[in-house]
């Protein structure tokens, strides 16, 4: 089964998410604040990562830069109630790989969480070869050492030959 880390500080959206998510075949593991989920993160294998940008001691996006710095490639799509362009561009600057807003759909979080774990296997078999850094670059990977590089979104891959 998939691995997933669930952070976010309000703990009856948290056990839903678990709930819904462990519904849907994944294990499930939760954290409640911004250090805690750094940690578990960090110190942990976990296919993706969904993370609340507001919380308490660390922001969902210092968060996310902390996973990166880390080399950690998990996935990492942000869920929060933050809609404006201007969040969800600095979520995806961060390090983050998608964004879904508050309120939202349950049946599209599993989705968006299925549609990321794809990325890297599209990628390999593309490819015939497969490096983490080609489908989560680090923020200082260099982009002229990756065939590929990720552009807007960064669920855009392009290929460059």
């Amino acid at each position: 089964a998939m691995r997933l880390l669930v952070v976010d500080d309000e703990h009856d959206i948290a056990r839903v998410l678990k709930a819904g998510l462990e519904a849907e075949n994944f294990v499930v593991d939760t954290a409640y604040d911004g250090e805690q989920g750094s940690l578990l993160a960090r110190t942990n294998n976990y296919d993706a990562i969904i993370l609340d940008d507001m919380l308490p001691h660390k922001s969902g996006r210092q968060v996310c830069r902390e996973i990166r710095a880390s080399e950690n490639s998990s996935p990492i799509l942000m869920l929060t109630v933050q809609s404006d362009l201007e969040c969800k561009v600095e979520a995806f600057e961060s390090g983050a790989d998608d964004y879904l807003t508050k309120p939202f759909s349950f049946k599209e979080l599993p989705t968006r969480i299925r549609a990321l774990l794809r990325r890297p296997q599209i990628l390999k078999m593309q490819s015939g070869f497969y490096h983490t850094a080609l489908a989560r670059p680090t923020l200082n990977s260099s982009k002229t050492e990756m065939p590929y590089i990720t552009m807007a979104t960064r669920s855009c891959f392009i290929r460059l030959l």
